[in-house]
Parts: structure tokens; sequence; C-alpha cells
């Protein structure tokens, strides 16, 4: 049961409960399977044309965009940033089945950005992504050129590297009943960013806790020189460690430290 509990902590940023979304919520047709739904969150600045990012939810829960901290949704908009989030896949009120950062969650956040984009009239934005969400955001930016930075937090890179059934995070996986054939290479690698380093253009910021018990400082260092031998932006920060299954993750104000004036640099020269 521990062993559970950390692993379904580790998808999660458990920094606070979720934020008020009563203005600004959209609830879409989802393009590829009429009569299904797509959640979206978007909070304009306002000033027209303002930097976006777009924020990626974790798997702690079923809640989806619900479950992001509240800090963000201020902060970011104080410095002049529209923001917006997305309900991948069976969380929240986007149907279909959860399929672990697989092709379905891909073609559904990749419709929510359009959306998103052509509400706010940009061209581009960058990604935050907790847990799960940090998959997400690198395989998006594996496939899209409009996507100037993504910022990782406390993710996987190598799903290829947890196969085996005794992993913490493939027991997960299989208690959960993502919709995933784990014992198909093919189908770990489609959700494995470290198989598309070449195709990641946006430069990449990895924030990991030091000594996590699921995914290992080597993981990130090793995703990190793929993408350095491939010529590719890639900065690693190692959050110092803490004791206990509630400190896996960054706190906001380690996040806000680690990453505040990187996302600046991206996202507003």
């Amino acid at each position: 049961m521990r062993v559970f509990t950390a692993v379904i902590l580790f998808f999660c940023l458990g920094m606070s409960k979720g934020f008020s979304i009563e203005k600004n919520y959209f609830v879409i047709d989802c393009l590829e399977k009429p009569g299904e739904e797509i959640e979206i969150f978007i909070q304009a600045s306002e000033n027209k044309g303002a930097p976006l990012l777009v924020i990626l939810h974790g798997a702690s829960d079923n809640k989806g965009l619900h479950s992001l901290s509240r800090p963000q949704f201020g902060f970011w908009p104080s410095k002049g940033y529209s923001v917006a989030a997305v309900s991948c896949p069976g969380f929240g009120r986007t149907s279909g089945k959860k399929d672990l950062w697989g092709p379905r969650t891909l073609k559904v956040v990749n419709q929510a950005v359009d959306f998103i984009k052509h509400k706010l009239d940009i061209a581009d934005l960058g990604i935050i992504g907790y847990g799960g969400g940090g998959s997400v955001g690198l395989l998006l930016a594996a496939q899209r050129n409009d996507i100037r930075c993504v910022v990782s937090s406390n993710s996987l890179y190598d799903l290829v590297g947890h196969k085996f059934h005794s992993s913490p995070i493939m027991k997960a996986i299989i208690s959960k009943g993502y919709d995933i054939q784990v014992n198909n290479n093919a189908a770990l690698q489609a959700r494995s960013p470290i198989y598309f380093v070449h195709s990641i253009d946006a430069p990449v910021l990895i924030l990991h806790r030091e000594k996590h018990p699921l995914v290992s400082e080597e993981e990130i260092r090793l995703f990190a020189e793929a993408m350095q031998d491939a010529g590719k932006d890639c900065s690693v920060s190692f959050l110092e460690r803490k004791y206990g299954k509630l400190h896996q993750q960054a706190t906001w104000e380690e996040f806000v430290e680690e990453t505040e004036e990187w996302i600046d640099q991206h996202m507003l020269d």
C-alpha cells in the first residue's frame, strides 16, 4: 500500500487544493470522436498578445485541471502572462479512457492547444507540466513547432525502463487500468520522451527531487544527455532531498525559484 500511495503522489503536483474556475471555463466537442468532450480553462491577460503558458496536470486523482494548485493562476498573470489548463482524457470532464499520455491524450491536448491559441489570437506558447503532464508536454513538443519552452517537474522520461511488473510505476499503471499494453515495447516507447529527443526543438528545464524513490536521477541524466547529444537545449535542476512522501514534489516556492527567470528568458525575449 505504501508503494502504491507513493506512486500516485509522484504523478501529482500536490501543493494545494484546486482553484475556482467558474469563469473562463470551456467544454468543447472532441473533433476526433464526436460526442466526446474536452475540458479547458483559459485566464487571458488584459494585454492582447501576452505570452501564454499552458499548464498540464498530473494523475493524482480524477479531477484533471481542477487538481492544479492555485498559486500559479495568480502568479503568472500578475507577471503579464495568459495561462490555460487542459484536462487529459479520463480526467475532469474530458471524455475517453486514460491512456497514460499516449496517442489519444496527445490528440486531445493538441486540439485543446489549437483552441486556446485561436481564442487568444497568439502564435506560440510555453508548457508547464507536473508529473505525467511533464511527459505530455515533452511529447507534445516533439509534434509541434510553436512551443517556446517546456518545464517538466517530477516527471518520467523512459517508461521502457519501468516495464517489469515488479516496478512500482508499472504496478500503479496496471492497478489503475490505464488503456495501454504494458508488455508492448512500442506502446511504452510511444510514451517515453527519451525516444523523441531529436524532434524536441523547444528548450527544456527539468525539475526533480534528489534520491526520488520512483524515478532515478540516472534516468533524468540519461534524458538530459540524450537531448544535449542531439544538439538540444536541456537543463536539469535537482532539488535538495526532503524526507517524507509529501516532499517528493517541488513546493511552490521551490518551483518559482527554479523556473521564473528561465521561463521569462524564453517567453519574454
